[in-house]
C-alpha cells in the first residue's frame, strides 16, 4: 500500500485460537479464550478528525535519560541503551489529567507543569504532557479567539534610507494579567539587538480588582444568575462567587464572601478598583465594613480594571469545562462547578509575588493530588451507598454527576445524585466519562514493561522511567478506585471463582493482595462487551461501526437473574437500572412504603404532597414552561374556578386574576402603567359589552357560554393565571372552518432534517395573542353570569345597565379561543402576510412552509413556528416579518415545541448530532389530575402479558370481557385518560400504543376489567414518567420494520405493528427513533399469519406515502423505501418470488403493494424476527421483554447502542 509505513496485524490467527477481537468506535480489544483482555489499541484520526485504522503499538520511542554514574572500570553504555518504551496507558493518563485540569490550552498547561504546579499529579511530567497533550474540541470551544493582526503580514515592508529609529513595544491591556512579551516577529530589524525588561513593583499597596460577568444563560437551582470575579494582584489569583441578581442584597453577599476568604488568609486589601456601576451601599460596605479604599475606573475605559481581563480568562476556562460535561448533566447545576474550576484555573497561573509558586499555592497552600484527587467536572459517576443508609438487597451504588473535589475531606468528591438531585460528599466514587477511561495498567503495559526491563538488564542500563510511568498509572488507578480496596476478603483462603462481567463498564476492579514492585495489578475488565455480528447468506450486509449486542447483561439483583428468566429472552446488554431494588418490590416492604396512600384511599400521601409542593416554596427551581393546575395542599385535589372562588385561601387571588383576564379581553382594567390608558392590564378589544336588545334576533340562538381555566405558572410575572375560552358548539358559521396545520409526524421529520442537514439549527417562534389580534368577518356573542364577574370589573364597566336576566352579554369582534372560525381566519391572515415576504406553503404537506430562495423552512402548528434554518440571518428575517404584525416570543435554542421538550446535541462531528424528545412533568400532572396514586411497586410493562398455553398446537384468541360495565362517570374517566395519554404516546412514548389500542376498542363500554387495565397503564407511566425518543443524524431515507400479531386480539382479529424511521440507504438500515409507530388492530379477520403480515405491510406502506411526499418537499429525495418483514411468504408474494395459489381474500392489498414496488416507491426484504423492531408494537410482551427494549424505545440508548 503506497505511503503505508506500519505493519499489519492479522485478525484470523487470533480467531482461529478461539480469541475474540472487538472493534469499537475508538478502541480495539483482543480477548483470550478465557474472556480476558491481553491486547488493546486505539483508533487513529487525521487532522480533520476523520477515522482511520485501529493501531496496537509495540514500537519503542527514544527518550533522553540522564547518564548513570558507573565504576571507572565499567565501560559507559551507549546512548541507545537508555531508550525506554512509553506505556500505552501514559497517553490515556495525560488525556485524563488534561480533562481534569479543565481542558486548558497546551502552551499554558505545559508552562504550569514546567513551573512545578502539577508536581503532585502522578506521572504528569513535562515530557509526557508535551508528547501526548490532546487537541480537544472542548479546548477550542472555550479558548478559541480571533487571530492577531499583523502576524506574518502580507503588506510590503517599508525600506528606510535614514537612520533606524527606536521601535516601541506595544503595551498590553494589562501587563499583570498578560505577562507574555510581544512577538519578536512583529518587531522591526532595528529592535533586534534591544533588550526589554519587565519588572513588577507592588509597593506597599495590596490591590484587588472586581467586576461582574454577564448574566449566565441558565439560572441555577440555587437561583444564581451572575458571577463576581475578583483579581488579587499580589497573588495573581482569580476568585469567583456566584450571586442571584445585581441587587445589593445579593451582590454584597458575594463580595463579602470573597473579602472573607482574603481575610482568612491574611491578605488584607488596601485598594480596590472597580467599575462605575457600584451603588452607594456597595461603596459604603467597601470603605466602612472592610476598611478598604476604592477607586473607580474612568468612564468608558474598562481596560483600567484588570478584572475585565480576569473575566475573559475565567469565562474561557469555565466554557471549556462546560463543553466537556456529560450530555445528561443538568444545566442548572453550573454554579456547583465553580470551586474546582477556580482551583484548576489558579493552578495554571504563577503568583506575581513569588513566581516559583502557583497562584493557588500562594493563596491556599500547596495542592496535594494524592490527598484530594480530582476528576473531570460534570461527568457521570457511580456513588457508593453506605450500609447505614441502604437495605439488605439495595443496589450498592447509584448514578450521579461529579461537581468537584471536596478540599475539606480526605479523598472525597462532591457529587449530585441523578435521582435525588442533592449534593453529597462521598469517598467511594467511580468516574464514568462518556469517552475517556480512567488510566489503568493494561496487559500491553505489562508486556512493554517486561520488554524494557529485560532489554535494559542485558545492556546494564536503568529502567527507572518505565517503572515511574507504571507506578504513576497504578497510583492514579488506586486513587480513583479506592472503593474496590475496601471489599471484604473471602473467608476461604482459596480465591473465589468469578465470571467475567458482560458489561465491563459496570465491572469492579478487585485488586489482589499487595506484592512487591514491579509486579503489576491485573487490569479492569473491558468496557465494551463484544458480540458476533449478524451475517445473512441471502444478501451482502454493510456492517455498522460497532457490533450488535445480543447478550443479556443483568444489571438487576440476583433474584431477577434466574435461569428461567435469562433463557426465555435475550435482551440487549445494557438495560437501564430499575428504579427500586428488590427489597422495595416485596409485599411486606411495599405495604410500609405506601401505607399513607392506602389509608387516604387513592389520595396522595403526605410525603408525595410535600414533594409536589416543594417547588412552590422556591420558584427559582422551576423551569420556565412549568404549568400545573391549582393544588389544594391539604387534600391533594386540583381546584377549578368554581372551588377557587369560594376557597378561603385562593378566593381573593383568583378573583383578581379573573378580573385581569376579562380586562385583557375587553378594554383593560385597573390602574397602572400599561397601555395608553395607564391601566393595570391593557386590553385587546376582543370583547365588547353589549345590551341584549342590540343582539340580532336571528343570532340569539347562537349565543355561547364561556369556560374558565385556572392554572399556576410560578415562573411568570403573575403566577396565578386565568384564561377564558368560548364554548363554540352553538356557533353556526357559514364558511369553512378547517385549518391546515402541521402534524406530529411532520414535526419529527423536521427535527430529523435539522440533525441531518449540515449547518442547520432549530428555533421556535410563538405568536402572542394570535387569535385575539385577528379581526372577525362577523361578530359572535357570548354571555357570562353576572354573579361570576369580579366586583372590580363589574363596577369599572358599570355592568348593571347591561345585565339581563342575571347575565351580561359581550360581542366578540376579534378571534377568541374556542370559536370554530378563529383558527381559519387567523391562518388566512397570516398566510397573506407571509406570502408577501416570499414564503409559501408546500403543495401536498399541510403546515410545511418554505421560502422562495432562502435556506429556511418551518412547521406551523396554530401559532407555533418550528423553524429549520442554515444561517441565523434567514431565521431573523422570518422573525422580523412576524414582528411587523404580532408580538412574538423567540427561543433560539429550540428547547420546546408543540409541548415537546427538545434536547439538542449539535456535535461537531455530524454523525454524532442527536436530539431527544420528552415531555417533562406531563405524566406527573396527569396523575395529579386524575388522582391516581403512585404504585406500591414499579410496573415494568404498560399492559398485561397474554398468557401462553404451553403444549397447545393452536393459541386461541383472547376471550370476550364479561365483567360489569362501569357507570357513566367511570366510562368518562377512562375516555379522558385514554385521550390524555394518546397524544403523549404518539409524541414521545410509543411504548404505550399497544395498550392504548386495546383500551380504545373498549372505552365506549368500559368494564371493571378495562378500569383495571387502565390503572395498570397509569402505574407504568408513574414508574417511567420521563421516557422519550432520541433521533440521530442520518441520510433521511425513510425506512420501516413491519410486523403482525396473528389472532392475538379479541374476536379473532390481528394487530399490525410498524416502526417507521429515517436512516441510510443500506441493505439493512440502521436504527433510529421512530418518526411514526403503528399499533393498529386490523379490522378484517385474517385467515393466516402470512395474510396478517401482508396486511401489516399494506398498513405500513400506506402510512409512509405522505411521509415520502413531505420529505421530498423538504428537499430530501427518496430512493425506494426499504420495509423489513419477518414472514418469508408475505415478502415472497409481494416481490413475486412466490406464485400465489389461494390468496383471493388478500389480492387487493397484494396488488397494491406490487404496484408501489414497480413504481420504485418501496423495497421489501426479509430479516429474522429477532431483528424486527415492529414486533414491539404488535404483541403484549412480558416485563422482561420491555426491560430489554427500554434502551431503544425509551430514548436512553447511546449512539453506540443504536448503531445496529
Amino acid at each position: 500500500m503506497p505511503g503505508f509505513q506500519h505493519n499489519l496485524l492479522g485478525i484470523a490467527p487470533f480467531c482461529d485460537k478461539d480469541c475474540r477481537v472487538v472493534f469499537t468506535k475508538h478502541t480495539v480489544t483482543i480477548y483470550d479464550p478465557d474472556n480476558k483482555p491481553f491486547l488493546t489499541g486505539w483508533r487513529e484520526e487525521d487532522e480533520l478528525g476523520n477515522k482511520k485504522l485501529w493501531r496496537i503499538s509495540l514500537l519503542p520511542d527514544e527518550e533522553d535519560i540522564p547518564p548513570v554514574a558507573t565504576a571507572p572500570d565499567v565501560e559507559e553504555a551507549p546512548l541507545d541503551a537508555f531508550s525506554a518504551y512509553d506505556l500505552p496507558s501514559v497517553k490515556a493518563l495525560v488525556i485524563y489529567f488534561h480533562a481534569t485540569a479543565g481542558f486548558p490550552v497546551k502552551d499554558t498547561w505545559l508552562q504550569a507543569i514546567k513551573a512545578g504546579n502539577y508536581s503532585t499529579w502522578p506521572g504528569l511530567t513535562y515530557k509526557n504532557a508535551a508528547k501526548y497533550c490532546p487537541d480537544t474540541v472542548e479546548t477550542s470551544q472555550g479558548h478559541m479567539t480571533q487571530p492577531r493582526q499583523n502576524v506574518r503580514s502580507t503588506k510590503p515592508k517599508r525600506t528606510s534610507t535614514t537612520a533606524s529609529l527606536p521601535v516601541s513595544v506595544p503595551e498590553t491591556a494589562d501587563p499583570i494579567m498578560d505577562p507574555t512579551p510581544s512577538d519578536p516577529d512583529t518587531l522591526s530589524d532595528a529592535s533586534a539587538n534591544e533588550l526589554y525588561v519587565k519588572s513588577y513593583h507592588f509597593g506597599s499597596l495590596s490591590k484587588l480588582y472586581t467586576d461582574d460577568c454577564g448574566r449566565f444563560p441558565v439560572r441555577s437551582r440555587q437561583g444564581n444568575n451572575y458571577i463576581m470575579i475578583a483579581y488579587h494582584q499580589q497573588s495573581n489569583t482569580i476568585l469567583s462567587a456566584p450571586f442571584k441578581s445585581r441587587a445589593d442584597k445579593h451582590r454584597l453577599q458575594a463580595y463579602n464572601s470573597i473579602m472573607q476568604r482574603l481575610k482568612d488568609r491574611n491578605m488584607l486589601v488596601d485598594l480596590q478598583i472597580l467599575d462605575n456601576e457600584a451603588s452607594k451601599e456597595y461603596k459604603r460596605t467597601i470603605k466602612e465594613d472592610w476598611g478598604v479604599q476604592f477607586q473607580l475606573v474612568p468612564p468608558h475605559n474598562h481596560r483600567r480594571n484588570a478584572a475585565e481581563r480576569a473575566i475573559r480568562t475565567f469565562k474561557a476556562h469555565l466554557l471549556a469545562i462546560l463543553a466537556g460535561v456529560s450530555s445528561t448533566f443538568p444545566k442548572y447545576l453550573w454554579d456547583l462547578l465553580l470551586p474546582q474550576a477556580e482551583l484548576t484555573l489558579n493552578l495554571l497561573r504563577q503568583a506575581n509575588a513569588d513566581p516559583t509558586k502557583s497562584a493557588w499555592e500562594y493563596f491556599n497552600g500547596p495542592f496535594n493530588y494524592d490527598a484530594t484527587p480530582m476528576g473531570p467536572l460534570g461527568i457521570d459517576v457511580l456513588i457508593h451507598k453506605k450500609a447505614a443508609v441502604r437495605n439488605s438487597w439495595d443496589f450498592r451504588c447509584h448514578e450521579g454527576w461529579n461537581v468537584g473535589v471536596s478540599l475539606e475531606h480526605y479523598r472525597c468528591q462532591r457529587v449530585v445524585g441523578k435521582a435525588s438531585k442533592v449534593e453529597q460528599i462521598s469517598d467511594a466514587v467511580e468516574f464514568r466519562h462518556q469517552h475517556l477511561t480512567t488510566p489503568t495498567v493494561t496487559p500491553a503495559d505489562r508486556v512493554l514493561h517486561g520488554i524494557n526491563t529485560l532489554s535494559n538488564a542485558l545492556k546494564d542500563s536503568p529502567s527507572s522511567i518505565c517503572d515511574d510511568q507504571l507506578q504513576a498509572i497504578s497510583a492514579l488507578r488506586d486513587i480513583c478506585t479506592a472503593w474496590a480496596q475496601t471489599l471484604p476478603a473471602a473467608s476461604s483462603p482459596s480465591p473465589p471463582l468469578t465470571r467475567a462481567p458482560a458489561d465491563a463498564s459496570a465491572a469492579r476492579v478487585v485488586r489482589p493482595s499487595p506484592v512487591p514492585q514491579p509486579s503489576i495489578p491485573p487490569p479492569s475488565a473491558p468496557r465494551v462487551e463484544p458480540s458476533v455480528p449478524r451475517v445473512e447468506p441471502s444478501a451482502p450486509r454493510v456492517e455498522p461501526l460497532a457490533p450488535r449486542v445480543d447478550s443479556f447483561t443483568p444489571t438487576e439483583p440476583v433474584a431477577h437473574r434466574t435461569r428461567s428468566q435469562t433463557q426465555s429472552a435475550s435482551p440487549p446488554s445494557a438495560p437501564p437500572p430499575i428504579s427500586q431494588p428488590v427489597a422495595h418490590r416485596t409485599r411486606s416492604h411495599s405495604a410500609n412504603v405506601v401505607l399513607p396512600a392506602r389509608a387516604a384511599q387513592r389520595k396522595y400521601p403526605s410525603a408525595v404532597l410535600a414533594q409536589i409542593m416543594e417547588p412552590f416554596k422556591d420558584m427559582l427551581t422551576l423551569p420556565e414552561y412549568w404549568a400545573m393546575p391549582v393544588l389544594d395542599e391539604e387534600s391533594g385535589e386540583t381546584l377549578e374556578w368554581r372551588q377557587l372562588r369560594t376557597h378561603p385561601k385562593w378566593k381573593d387571588i383568583y378573583t383578581k386574576s379573573y378580573s385581569n383576564e376579562m380586562g385583557r379581553l375587553c378594554q383593560g382594567v385597573g390602574k397602572g402603567s400599561k397601555g395608553p390608558k395607564q391601566q393595570r392590564v391593557a386590553g385587546t378589544d376582543s370583547f365588547r359589552v353589549i345590551k341584549f336588545d342590540l343582539i340580532p334576533k336571528d343570532r340569539r340562538k347562537e349565543i355561547c357560554h364561556t369556560r374558565v381555566v385556572c392554572e399556576y405558572r410560578p415562573t411568570k410575572d403573575d403566577p396565578h393565571r386565568t384564561r377564558i375560552t368560548v364554548a363554540g358548539t352553538n356557533v353556526n358559521y357559514p364558511g369553512d372552518v378547517a385549518t391546515p396545520t402541521g402534524s406530529l409526524d411532520l414535526v419529527k421529520l423536521m427535527i430529523n432534517s435539522v440533525l441531518s442537514r449540515p449547518g442547520a439549527k432549530f428555533a421556535c417562534f410563538d405568536v402572542k395573542n394570535f387569535y385575539l389580534d385577528t379581526p372577525m368577518d362577523r361578530p359572535e356573542y357570548v354571555r357570562i353570569k353576572a354573579s361570576d364577574i369580579p366586583k372590580e370589573f363589574y363596577d369599572e364597566y358599570n355592568l348593571s345597565q347591561f345585565e339581563h336576566n342575571g347575565w351580561v352579554f359581550f360581542e366578540v369582534v376579534r378571534g377568541a379561543y374556542g370559536l370554530p372560525q378563529s383558527g381559519r381566519l387567523a391562518n388566512d391572515l397570516l398566510r397573506t402576510r407571509l406570502e408577501k415576504a416570499g414564503y409559501f406553503e408546500a403543495a401536498t404537506t399541510p403546515g410545511l412552509w418554505k421560502h422562495k430562495w432562502r435556506p429556511i423552512q418551518f412547521v406551523l402548528i396554530v401559532d407555533d413556528f418550528g423553524v429549520e434554518y442554515v444561517g441565523k440571518q434567514h431565521a431573523e428575517h422570518l422573525a422580523s416579518v412576524l414582528k411587523q404584525y404580532h408580538d412574538i416570543s423567540e427561543d433560539w435554542e429550540g428547547t420546546k415545541f408543540a409541548g415537546i421538550n427538545l434536547e439538542w446535541n449539535y456535535a461537531q462531528k455530524h454523525a454524532e448530532r442527536t436530539c431527544r424528545l420528552s415531555m417533562e412533568d406531563y405524566i406527573r400532572n396527569l396523575l395529579l389530575k386524575f388522582g391516581h396514586p403512585y404504585p406500591s411497586k414499579p410496573q415494568h410493562s404498560p399492559h398485561r402479558c397474554r398468557a401462553i398455553n404451553y403444549g397447545a398446537k393452536v393459541q386461541m384468541s383472547p376471550e370476550e370481557d364479561t365483567s360489569p360495565v362501569l357507570d357513566p362517570g367511570g366510562i368518562k374517566r377512562i375516555q379522558a385518560i385514554i385521550g390524555a395519554l394518546l397524544y403523549y404516546a404518539r409524541a414521545v412514548d410509543n411504548k404505550l400504543l399497544v395498550a392504548l389500542s386495546t383500551l380504545g376498542t373498549q372505552q365506549a363500554q368500559a368494564t371493571t376489567a378495562t378500569k383495571a387495565d387502565c390503572d395498570w397503564l397509569l402505574d407504568y407511566c408513574a414508574t417511567y414518567p420521563d421516557d422519550g425518543i432520541i433521533y440521530r443524524a442520518s441520510d433521511m431515507v425513510l425506512a420501516a420494520h413491519s410486523d403482525a400479531g396473528f389472532n392475538n386480539v379479541s374476536k379473532s382479529r390481528s394487530r399490525a405493528g410498524a416502526h417507521i424511521f429515517l436512516s441510510e440507504d443500506d441493505p439493512f438500515p440502521r436504527w433510529n427513533g421512530a418518526v411514526l409507530a403503528i399499533a393498529q388492530i386490523i379490522k378484517h379477520v385474517m385467515s393466516s399469519a402470512a395474510e396478517a403480515e401482508s396486511g401489516a405491510l399494506f398498513v405500513t406502506a400506506k402510512e409512509m406515502i405522505p411521509l415520502r411526499h413531505a420529505l421530498i418537499e423538504m428537499g430530501w429525495p427518496q430512493p425506494p423505501s426499504p420495509i423489513q418483514c419477518d414472514n418469508s411468504t408475505a415478502v415472497g408474494m409481494t416481490n413475486c418470488t412466490l406464485i400465489p395459489r389461494k390468496s383471493k381474500s388478500w389480492d387487493l392489498r397484494l396488488d397494491w403493494l406490487r404496484c408501489r414496488e414497480s413504481q420504485k416507491q418501496f423495497r421489501y426484504y426479509w430479516d429474522k424476527g429477532a431483528n424486527n423492531h415492529g414486533d414491539y408494537y404488535s404483541k403484549h410482551h412480558p416485563d422482561c421483554h420491555h426491560l430489554a427494549k427500554r434502551p431503544l424505545h425509551a430514548g436512553i440508548a447511546t449512539l453506540a447502542y443504536q448503531v445496529y
